[in-house]
């Protein structure tokens, strides 16, 4: 089927504009699923509805025709995609209130109680971006994505582009005239003097038909490409985020038998360390570090003695380096504390390393390294502590 090139167009356009990808950066970050980490899960599969009538589809699969929750539940979707809100770009801005509103994320999970009792777990999770490190409301990346769209279409040999000058002249006669200081003069049609001019860039429809695959395999791979480069340089932006989640255990899976399992808000912030330095080609920005903090509320009801536990975990976290290595000093301490929790602090020194997307390496000192979760994997080597994680952590 042959397509014509307007329509080529747009379809690049969709895939190198489509909806900004998460980043994964070095830093502390607040859970992009927070009903997972609130139910300490990580399930095989996440649900990612794009319609409304696929979301309720997804959730009514949660509970059965005798109104039992099943477990085994893990949905998360952008509302924003839901609905297809769509944003103008003046209006996509860092800090505004329509950037969260894009940028809000729900989820919802269910899982299987470990204990005697037969129950299912079930938890509501969101999260906003307020600030962050976001290359799609810069102008400067959508100028670049622009260009890749420029490049790929030439590429595919059915759009010619080309730049023309265009120029403003004085003194231009359209018609020849009599020279006023020698009548005896015919002064001949000229095209004056450029004061001014300017390029633009043209499209011309080319006579071969628009290689659709070839543009849009260009397009995917060029975005990826100058994503992960501007990333790279913008990884240590400010960041503003916040996540909060809450929870049920439901006995025996029964929806009449519910019990609050508690809840927790996480709100993560950093400020970038960086420097600017004069170069022959003018200003450049060194990346050096970022000064990250988190806080963490966590309250589980019916803690030891029946007192419910809530309290605070705060910490903060200075590190150098790059967008995939650094190292790292980091304190974590409970700010507030129940009488059923003890007072604690820990610290931690080291380096880490992203060995993979949202897979860490971290080798250092600390009672940290002597605390790991239950679903990180350690080893003693060279009498440090080596763990893997999923991501970084901080007062946790």
């Amino acid at each position: 089927m042959s397509l014509s090139w307007p329509v080529v167009v747009s379809a690049v356009a969709v895939i190198a504009l489509s909806s900004p990808l998460p980043a994964q950066l070095p830093a502390y970050n607040a859970p992009d699923d927070p009903a997972f980490v609130f139910l300490g899960v990580s399930p095989k599969r996440i649900g990612n509805p794009g319609t409304l009538p696929a979301l309720g589809l997804a959730l009514a699969e949660g509970i059965d025709v005798d109104g039992h929750v099943l477990a085994g539940l893990a949905v998360s979707f952008l509302p924003s995609g839901l609905v297809r809100y769509s944003l103008p770009a003046e209006r996509y801005q860092n800090g505004r209130p329509a950037f969260w509103i894009y940028n809000t994320q729900i989820s919802v999970g269910t899982a299987r109680h470990s204990g005697d009792a037969p129950a299912t777990d079930l938890a509501f999770g969101f999260k906003t971006i307020l600030v962050g490190a976001e290359p799609y409301s810069r102008q400067e990346f959508r100028d670049e994505i622009a260009a890749l769209l420029d490049r790929c279409l030439t590429k595919a040999q059915g759009v010619d582009t080309s730049l023309v000058v265009l120029e403003r002249r004085a003194g231009v006669r359209t018609a020849p005239i009599r020279d006023s200081t020698r009548p005896t003069r015919i002064l001949r049609p000229n095209e004056g003097t450029v004061i001014a001019q300017d390029t633009v860039r043209i499209w011309k429809a080319g006579p071969e038909i628009v290689d659709r695959e070839v543009a849009l395999e260009c397009a995917a791979l060029g975005k990826a490409r100058v994503l992960k480069a501007w990333m790279n340089d913008h990884w240590n932006d400010a960041t503003l985020a916040v996540s909060a989640a809450t929870g049920s255990r439901f006995d025996r899976a029964a929806i009449s038998r519910r019990a609050s399992l508690g809840r927790s808000l996480w709100l993560v912030g950093g400020l970038p360390i960086r420097w600017t330095r004069a170069t022959t080609k003018g200003a450049e920005r060194v990346n050096l570090g970022q000064l990250a903090a988190q806080l963490q509320y966590i309250t589980a009801p019916g803690g030891v003695g029946g007192i419910d536990d809530s309290y605070w975990e705060g910490g903060v976290r200075a590190m150098a380096g790059r967008s995939t290595v650094n190292g790292f000093a980091e304190l974590s301490r409970n700010l507030g504390k129940s009488d059923a929790r003890d007072d604690r602090s820990s610290w931690a020194a080291g380096v880490e390393w992203m060995v993979a997307q949202s897979f860490w390496l971290s080798a250092g000192v600390g009672e940290r390294y002597a605390e790991l979760l239950d679903n990180n994997r350690d080893f003693t080597f060279l009498n440090l502590k080596w763990a893997i994680a999923r991501e970084p952590r901080l007062g946790r």
